[in-house]
């Protein structure tokens, strides 16, 4: 069981041993986290609650790579180099439901999201960002 996911822009998905979003996101990123709410409703199909992403406030000034992964959960634009999910907690991060891990480790192409939206991403990349 994990509270919070590293997700990296080349698809690996790793669990942290931190309790802590902030904590997880903010030694990453020099305390330059900015957290998202996650749209895909596949992981609300898992949990009531709320889950959210931290991401590099200036991932797209320093030229990071696109992390497909963290862009389909955001579910609206872009969203580059490293993320970290986890479900919102006031201080701590609850432990997430097994299978979201499962889930979020699987290929993008096994993800149950619309082909629709891979294919937008796609769409998307080939013409820039």
């Amino acid at each position: 069981m994990a509270r919070v996911l590293r997700i990296d822009p080349d698809g690996t998905v790793t669990a942290t041993l931190d309790d802590s979003l902030l904590k997880a996101a903010n030694r990453e990123f020099d305390g330059r986290a900015g957290i998202l709410t996650c749209a895909a409703p596949f992981l609300h199909e898992h949990s009531a609650g709320t889950w959210v992403l931290a991401v590099h406030d200036e991932g797209w000034l320093l030229d990071m790579p696109v992390n497909r992964k963290a862009w389909a959960l955001y579910g609206r634009s872009p969203l580059v180099g490293v993320a970290f999910l986890a479900l919102d907690g006031s201080t701590t991060q609850p432990m997430m439901p097994g299978a979201v891990p499962d889930i979020i480790r699987q290929d993008l192409t096994n993800w149950p999201i619309p082909t629709a939206s891979l294919e937008a991403m796609d769409r998307i990349l080939s013409e820039g960002v």
